[in-house]
């Protein structure tokens, strides 16, 4: 097979592009969001208000937008899917530096870069897919990755619920069950 071939629905490469895309706009997502159900925590931590720790969330987006713009003129100078792999191995390395930030202007910054980082998948996933898939299947491939990106949003609001509710202890210290 000639690797410049594109992709069909039933080659092994589109299956692994369909999962990476969709596991990339999970990952966009879910760190992109990381904090929002951990607000009363990070308040709590950083001995501020839930409004101010939202700037967490709040930096992480402005972070991606700058990011978007600066790549909606730039990403052709790089290629895709280095691009991408660049920003989610950096984006993840931030991530888990973020688990031992002591102070909370410092995780702002941190999560301002790693929004604008994060922002190079999601300003060339797109045309990735139609470079490398045929074009009977970009659809199907597109959804993949707002599958990801809708999953990534969720996660950690789900986790965080479930959490809550499996808790052994509330925030009053009372069993739940």
């Amino acid at each position: 097979m000639n690797i410049s071939e594109k992709a069909d629905r039933k080659s092994r490469r589109f299956y692994y592009i369909k999962l990476c895309i969709f596991l990339s706009g999970l990952s966009v997502f879910a760190q992109l969001y990381l904090f929002q159900p951990l607000l009363p925590m990070v308040a709590e931590h950083f001995h501020t208000t839930v409004g101010d720790s939202s700037l967490l969330v709040s930096s992480s987006t402005i972070g991606m937008a700058l990011g978007l713009f600066f790549f909606a003129f730039r990403a052709d100078s790089f290629s895709r899917k280095k691009l991408m792999v660049f920003s989610l191995i950096v984006s993840a390395i931030l991530t888990i530096i973020s688990t031992w930030i002591p102070s909370l202007p410092l995780l702002i910054i941190i999560g301002m870069v790693k929004g604008f980082v994060i922002s190079g998948v999601s300003s060339v996933a797109l045309a990735y897919l139609t470079e490398e898939v045929e074009i009977s299947v970009v659809a199907l491939a597109i959804s993949m990755y707002l599958s990801g990106n809708t999953i990534g949003g969720m996660s950690g609001r789900i986790a965080e619920g479930f959490w809550q509710l499996f808790s052994p202890e509330n925030s009053d210290g009372e069993m739940l069950f």
